[in-house]
């Protein structure tokens, strides 16, 4: 059976070892508002779950909310966000449509204070964003952060960033899909999301899915704990990928800012280029058929007949954007995967290129 190369990890890191052992040990535990000993036993784990993920993140367990996904939590807190300030520093035009797209909300309480938001890094082409200095030229906003793209690739510390909110979801870093969260700093507006139960400190109700928090605790555990060889082995990988790339294929250029080795202005496992003459999603589609599993941008959003609106909002032009692949590998990648991936890559450009009519 043939090779194949799974490189879309930023749209979904295949579930952990760890995360699914969780999860299965906590699939027979009972409804975790129950009152019996199965109830008790699934809130005990419930709540470890949440501890653990305040440990892994620097916050404190009550500001850990458990939402269906990164989504969600996005929605979550832009509605917040546009409720209890008076004016909104529009989000910038790169970020996630989860953030771009939240609906405007009524004024809950009047109020002069600013609502500002940044992603910590791009989804598309990695970049890392200095959420620190933002916050620091922006000391009295309201800060919402979409830390989907960087939490369990890079790390992350919430006392620290010192923002307000920060979304995430479990299926980019080992967990498994369905559910994420939304942290919210102690004394911080927020909105109730679902009505109808006391879950969740009576802002989202529902009944909280325990096998699934155990899962991406445990997931984000793991990354947390083997954070610095993890990067360094991602980035290795990154840059082999990106340098036979840039060797054999001509008219291709990196997306983003990129220097070999470094991990502190790109995610480690994010390598986003630019194909000339090629559209992204054929490429993308014909480099599947030869087993290399890549995107032509955010998961969300594949497939814009424009290219990357994320691209687009960074200033590249329309030729850049529209042939653009995102490679995001995964932390089972292995430098012979990479040597394998590489010729499949090459051929598909080079077959594309043959049948697109030179303008």
């Amino acid at each position: 059976m043939p090779n194949t190369y799974y490189f879309d990890a930023a749209a979904h890191e295949p579930p952990s070892p760890a995360a699914l052992d969780a999860f299965h040990a906590a699939l027979s535990l009972g409804n975790p508002s129950a009152l019996h000993d199965r109830g008790i036993a699934a809130k005990q784990a419930l709540e470890g779950a949440r501890e653990s993920i305040a440990q892994d993140l620097n916050c404190l367990p009550e500001e850990v909310y458990f939402t269906s996904g990164a989504t969600e939590a996005c929605n979550w807190m832009m509605e917040s966000l546009s409720a209890y300030t008076g004016k909104l520093d529009f989000p910038r035009h790169y970020e996630h449509h989860a953030v771009l797209e939240y609906p405007p909300v009524e004024k809950i309480r009047r109020t002069d204070r600013t609502g500002f938001t940044n992603m910590m890094a791009n989804n598309e082409t990695g970049e890392i964003y200095d959420i620190l200095s933002m916050r620091r030229n922006a000391p009295n906003a309201l800060f919402a952060c979409d830390a989907t793209a960087a939490v369990g690739q890079i790390p992350v510390d919430f006392k620290a960033l010192g923002v307000d909110y920060l979304a995430f979801g479990a299926h980019k870093f080992g967990g498994i899909s369905g559910i994420g969260c939304l942290i919210v700093k102690k004394d911080t507006p927020l909105i109730s999301m679902i009505r109808g139960g006391a879950q969740e400190r009576g802002k989202r109700a529902g009944t909280e899915s325990v096998a699934l928090a155990c899962a991406m605790a445990a997931a984000l555990h793991e990354r947390t704990v083997h954070m610095d060889a993890d990067r360094e082995h991602l980035a290795k990988c990154r840059d082999l990928l990106i340098s036979y790339l840039l060797r054999f294929i001509p008219d291709t250029y990196v997306n983003g800012p990129y220097a070999p080795k470094d991990v502190d202005i790109r995610l480690p496992g994010n390598a986003n280029l630019s194909f000339l003459g090629v559209e992204s999603p054929a490429l993308v589609m014909v480099l599947s058929t030869e087993g290399v599993y890549a995107s032509s941008g955010s998961a969300c959003t594949s497939g814009e007949a424009d290219g990357s609106y994320a691209l687009r909002a960074m200033g590249y032009p329309a030729n850049r954007a529209r042939s653009a692949v995102r490679f995001t590998l995964p932390y089972t990648v292995t430098e012979d995967d990479v040597l394998g991936a590489v010729p499949l890559i090459v051929s598909a450009v080079e077959k594309l290129r043959r049948l697109t009519p030179t303008p």
